[in-house]
């Protein structure tokens, strides 16, 4: 039986919370506080699967509970409930919280939310979720920092090219498109590219969120010269990817929407390998250098040191925010799309052939694969006769 705490500083509305969420009692053991650090006692006597605060109590904020809670039981499912009126602190809560919703809610929403991220917090080993859900923060990019910085500040600047700029960091995107996909702004992945949810924001948003990161990462000392190198490594291989997939989905005379989600998950196909880095850096430094010479490719290698790949942390932290499958469906299967059991062409199969033609290209990153493509899986989906184009067509895109 999964426990969940709630929290709200009103009393009227927890008692409100109480009544609407009775007929999950036989599912759920639920608590009730009215502040945080009635819940961090609670926390601290037996931890509970999953925290649901309000933002705004006094003393102490749900952002701030939540950092507790993040801090000391980092295997806790994170949820606020907040009014549209809270969303500069919304923006500050970013690296401490999985899910947020609006208020007023349904039960049957908060249900939703809560029930979609068990299936994930509790589908994978016990150390992936160990290693994985306590993660503050992915390595972010300084000079695209410093870049989105200078767009916004200009007069006269487009979506287009705060896009173009935001692209090119994973971390960001993937912070941007969390807080798109939060019903603030839209249902939970629903927003499947990065230009809707740059859209969505705005540049004050961008603007803010970026600040935010930039100062999280000076502050922790996380932006070493060796962090840098690996995530500018990363998101310039996931740009290339994300390119040739559009390139791909347009030659499979896709939808707009649909070629705009094949980008997207090309810049979030590896976010799984920032995950580990962020998660384990110290181990995961040892794989990246141990790649550089080894024979054998990193998912494999990570697979035989760690039990899981970046396939896998990317499935699990791309679920645990709310993000579009598309995007967690290619961070899962770029390397093993079979596995996706897919009958007909997808997203996930523009990533499969843009990554490995990339890779063969020179694009590849530090302990890439070799460029393997499965044949078996593109003739099973009716689509191996059009790889040769496919490869054409990415390889010029790499040259444009």
């Amino acid at each position: 039986m999964r426990r969940i705490l709630f929290v709200d500083d009103e009393t009227r509305v927890l008692q409100g919370l109480s009544r609407m969420m009775r007929y999950m009692q036989r599912e759920w053991q639920m608590d009730f506080v009215d502040s945080g650090e009635k819940a961090v006692n609670l926390f601290e006597q037996s931890p509970y699967d999953a925290v649901v605060t309000d933002m705004r109590m006094p003393c102490m904020s749900g952002a701030e509970l939540l950092q507790i809670i993040c801090d000391r039981f980092p295997g806790t499912l994170r949820v606020i409930l907040s009014g549209q009126s809270e969303k500069q602190a919304i923006l500050r809560s970013l690296e401490c919280t999985h899910r947020y919703h609006a208020k007023p809610c349904e039960a049957a929403s908060i249900v939703q939310i809560l029930n979609e991220a068990f299936d994930t917090l509790f589908s994978e080993s016990p150390k992936l979720r160990a290693k994985l859900t306590g993660i503050r923060n992915l390595p972010y990019r300084q000079d695209i920092g410093h870049q989105i910085k200078s767009i916004c500040q200009a007069q006269a600047h487009t979506l287009a090219e705060l896009t173009h700029t935001v692209s090119q960091d994973v971390a960001l995107s993937i912070r941007l498109l969390h807080l798109a996909n939060s019903s603030f702004f839209s249902a939970p992945g629903t927003v499947a590219d990065l230009n809707s949810a740059v859209l969505l924001l705005g540049a004050d948003g961008v603007s803010q969120v970026n600040e935010i990161v930039q100062q999280r990462q000076r502050e922790e000392a996380s932006c070493s010269a060796a962090m840098q190198d690996f995530a500018r490594n990363v998101g310039e291989h996931s740009y290339l990817v994300a390119r040739a997939a559009a390139r791909i989905a347009r030659l499979e005379r896709r939808s707009e929407a649909e070629v705009g989600a094949a980008f997207t998950a090309g810049i979030l196909h590896d976010a799984g390998r920032l995950a580990m880095m962020a998660g384990m850096p110290t181990e995961y430094e040892g794989v990246v250098a141990e790649c550089a010479s080894h024979p054998d490719d990193i998912e494999h290698l990570e697979r035989r040191i760690f039990g899981f790949d970046h396939g896998d942390a990317g499935r699990y932290m791309l679920s645990l925010m709310g993000i579009s499958q598309s995007a967690v469906d290619a961070a899962t299967f770029h390397h093993r799309p079979r596995d996706l059991q897919c009958k007909e062409f997808s997203v996930a199969a523009a990533i499969h052939v843009a990554d490995s033609t990339v890779r063969c290209a020179g694009g590849g990153h530090q302990g890439s694969s070799t460029g393997f493509i499965d044949l078996e899986y593109l003739q099973h989906i009716g689509c191996a006769h059009r790889l040769e184009q496919w490869q054409h067509e990415t390889k010029r895109e790499l040259q444009a």
